[in-house]
């Protein structure tokens, strides 16, 4: 099982902003014009991680990338890049640098009260010091807010290798 200390604080983040984007994108434009929008932010990262019961301190940054397109019927469309900067997980005496990459998609309707899905592909290497295993976590995540903006995510598939 893995969860952070805040109820997933960097998910929290990241999702917030992609509805922020979604959502400011093209707001008070006509709707017979597609128009896109495309920004750069960076995530400051400290975090505790817990992992099958040990907890790891993550420190460092994500960059993300985020284009976002406004289509002719108002529904909004964002793709995005996110990469880890500098990234570590200190934690049980060992110290890993982290690898990370992520892709996001998400699609929202035109309607105020559309539902609206994301998707995300997420891969971390987890480089350890010494004779410490490496390990790689893959996750496929796909989610959907309803017509009321609650969100809902399922974990599709998560797999942890050395």
């Amino acid at each position: 099982m893995i969860r952070t200390g805040n109820r997933r604080p960097g998910v929290v983040v990241v999702l917030a902003a992609l509805m922020t984007l979604l959502g400011s994108v093209g707001s008070g434009m006509a709707s017979a014009q597609a128009t896109t929008v495309t920004t750069q932010v960076r995530i400051p990262l400290n975090h505790t991680v817990v992992v099958d019961g040990e907890s790891y301190q993550v420190s460092g940054s994500l960059h993300a990338l985020f284009h976002v397109t406004r289509d002719a019927a108002g529904g909004r469309h964002l793709k995005a890049h996110v990469n880890g900067q500098g990234v570590s997980a200190v934690g049980g005496g060992t110290t890993y640098r982290v690898n990370t990459a992520a892709n996001f998609t998400a699609n929202l309707g035109a309607a105020k009260e559309a539902a609206s899905n994301f998707t995300a592909v997420v891969n971390f290497g987890l480089i350890g010091q010494g004779r410490t295993p490496n390990l790689r976590l893959h996750v496929n995540l796909h989610g959907t807010v309803n017509a009321n903006g609650e969100v809902t995510a399922t974990v599709a598939h998560v797999r942890i290798t050395r």
